[in-house]
């Protein structure tokens, strides 16, 4: 990377690349998949994003995942658990 970085330039395309693709896009995918479902399902998959993203940092980039965010994650399954069956 020692190139890139010796270029200023370079690294300001890599960075407005990276945030492009990595922040920028997914979040507007995201909010407008939002804007096309019903209240109800938005606000589960709103909630279930962050476990998502959790179990993903663990298995695909070997994160350590610490007892609080997996009891945090169980927690907000059984409130999706739990809303869906008083729901009924």
């Amino acid at each position: 990377f020692g190139h890139v970085l010796a270029k200023p330039h370079l690294v300001l395309w890599c960075l407005l690349g990276l945030a492009t693709i990595s922040t920028i896009l997914p979040l507007t995918f995201f909010l407008a998949g939002l804007q096309r479902i019903p209240s109800g399902q938005a606000s589960i998959i709103a909630m279930i994003e962050p476990v998502v993203a959790t179990v993903a940092a663990g298995a695909f980039l070997g994160e350590e995942l610490l007892p609080q965010q997996l009891l945090g994650a169980c927690l907000i399954l059984a409130a999706l658990v739990l809303n869906a069956v008083l729901k009924k």
